[in-house]
C-alpha cells in the first residue's frame, strides 16, 4: 500500500506505528519479556510495574539523530550514556505459553525507532512493542542570525516526507526455542542466510589485537607526541604471543597518523607518524604480520574532524538540519571540541587515503567512525535525510572491500 498526502498543506503523515499490539499483555497477565535492542540486547519484563514506569523505552534504530535532536554531552559526563540501537530488531516473549517472535526491518530501518510500552505509564496499563517509522520530523529552528538560538526558536517540521518502504520480517518461535538465545538463534541463522555473516569457522581468529601508536599531549608551546606503541614494539609483541602459543590473531593498529588518534583526524592520507617508526618501519609490520599468517589493518577514521590540525577542512563540517555546525566538547581532552566531516568530505577522504594505501601496499584497512554515526544533515542549501548518509557510508564501504581486507568496528547492522 502506498502512503499518499491528499492535503499536504494542511494534513501530513507524522508516522506509522506497525503492529503496535502483537503479541501485548495486560498488567502482568502473563509470564515473559519484551526484547529491545539496547546495545547487545536486553529484557523488559512483563510484570505489574505499579505505576513505577512513566516513560517507555525509546530508542532511535542506528543511534540518536544528532542533526534533528539536542544532546546533553555535559549530562552524560555524569551518567551512563545509553547504548545504541545498533540492529533493528525487537521481540516479545511469552514463557508460559512457549511463543515468541523477533521483529526484524528489512526496509525503513533508517527511519525507525523501537518503542516499548511498560505497563502503569501515562498512556495505559497493557506492555507492547512495536517499530514506530518517522515520515517527517520536528525540530526547533533557531531564529537568531547565523543559526543562532538566542533569538529562540520556532518548532518546525522537515518538508520533506522520507521516500521509504517499509518491509519486516517476523521470526516466529515456540516449544523450547521460544526464548532470548532461541531468538537470537534464528536472527543469527537470518543474518546468515542474507549473507550478512560468514560462519565462524570461515575465518577463525584467537585474539584481536589493537595497537595504539601516538597520541598527542600538551607542552610548553604546543602540543606533542605520546608514543605508546612504536611499529617495532608491536612485531616484538606478536613475536612474543606466537611463541607462547597464541596461534591466529587479527590485528587492528590506530594512532599511527601525523598527530596521533585525536589529532590525524579525518584519515585522509597515509602520513605515518616518524615518532613511531614510520613509512618504512609500517611497511616491515605489514609484512611480518603477512608472513606470519595474520591479518593485519589500520584503522581509519574519516567522519571525525578536528579543525585545530585541519584548519583548510573548517567548512565542510557537518552541519545539523538547522544548518549549525554540529560539534561536541571534548571536557579536558587535549583538543577541546570535536566535529564530524560531512558525508562528501568523508567520501574524498577515503578516497585519497585508499589511494595511498595501494600505492604503498598496505593490504587491511578497519573503518570506525562511518561505521557508528547516522543522521540527517543540511549540505549545499538542502536538507539530506540518513537513508542518504547511509548511502554514501555504504559506497564508501564498498569501495574499500573491492580493494582491500576490510574490517568495520562497531558497525551498525545495515
Amino acid at each position: 500500500a502506498d502512503v499518499v498526502e491528499i492535503m499536504e498543506s494542511s494534513y501530513t503523515v507524522a508516522g506509522i506505528y506497525l503492529f503496535p499490539f502483537l503479541g501485548y499483555s495486560y498488567m502482568g497477565e502473563d509470564e515473559g519479556y519484551m526484547i529491545v535492542p539496547d546495545g547487545q540486547g536486553a529484557i523488559i519484563k512483563l510484570e505489574n510495574n505499579e505505576g513505577r514506569y512513566k516513560n517507555p523505552f525509546t530508542r532511535q534504530v542506528y543511534g540518536t539523530n544528532i542533526g534533528v535532536v539536542g544532546v546533553n554531552y555535559a549530562a552524560m559526563q555524569t551518567t551512563n550514556p545509553v547504548e545504541n540501537a545498533i540492529m533493528p530488531i525487537y521481540g516479545m516473549v511469552h514463557t508460559a505459553d512457549q511463543i515468541g517472535f523477533l521483529g526484524v526491518i528489512e526496509e525503513g530501518d533508517f527511519a525507525a525507532t523501537i518503542m516499548a510500552y511498560m505497563n502503569g505509564n501515562t498512556v495505559s496499563n497493557f506492555d507492547w512493542i512495536c517499530a514506530k517509522y518517522t515520515y517527517r520530523l520536528v525540530y526547533n529552528q533557531p531564529m537568531g542570525m547565523n543559526g543562532s538560538a538566542a533569538a529562540g526558536t520556532v518548532p518546525t517540521r522537515t518538508e520533506k516526507v522520507r521516500d521509504m518502504d517499509i518491509k519486516q520480517h517476523f521470526l516466529l518461535e515456540d516449544g523450547e526455542t521460544a526464548n532470548y538465545a532461541g531468538l537470537a538463534v534464528a536472527y543469527r541463522d537470518y543474518l546468515i542466510g542474507k549473507e550478512t555473516f560468514a560462519k565462524a569457522s570461515d575465518r577463525p581468529f584467537d585474539v584481536q589485537l589493537d595497537f595504539l601508536g601516538i597520541e598527542r599531549e600538551n607542552y610548553i608551546l604546543g602540543k606533542q607526541d605520546v608514543v605508546m606503541t612504536t611499529f617495532d614494539q608491536a612485531g616484538d609483541i606478536l613475536d612474543e604471543l606466537r611463541q607462547n602459543g597464541v596461534g591466529t590473531m587479527n590485528v587492528t593498529y590506530r594512532g599511527w597518523q601525523v598527530d596521533g588518534l585525536t589529532g590525524g583526524l579525518p584519515t585522509d592520507s597515509l602520513s605515518v607518524a616518524k615518532s613511531i617508526g614510520g613509512k618504512k618501519a609500517l611497511k616491515s609490520l605489514a609484512d611480518k604480520a603477512k608472513d606470519m599468517g595474520i591479518p593485519f589493518a589500520l584503522e581509519a577514521d574519516v567522519l571525525s574532524l578536528n579543525i585545530e590540525t585541519h584548519p583548510t577542512l573548517t567548512f565542510s563540517a557537518l552541519k545539523k538540519i538547522t544548518s549549525q555546525t554540529w560539534s561536541r566538547p571534548t571536557f579536558g581532552m587535549v583538543y577541546d571540541t570535536l566535529y564530524y566531516c560531512n558525508p562528501t568530505t568523508s567520501q574524498s577522504a577515503a578516497e585519497k587515503l585508499l589511494k595511498d594505501m595501494k600505492a604503498e601496499g598496505i593490504k587491511g584497512v578497519a573503518m570506525t567512525g562511518i561505521t557508528q554515526v547516522l543522521t540527517d544533515y543540511y549540505h549545499k542549501d538542502k536538507y539530506h535525510d540518513t537513508s542518504e548518509m547511509a548511502a554514501i557510508y555504504s559506497g564508501i564501504l564498498d569501495r574499500a572491500n573491492d580493494q582491500f581486507t576490510t574490517a568495520l568496528i562497531a558497525p551498525n547492522a545495515y
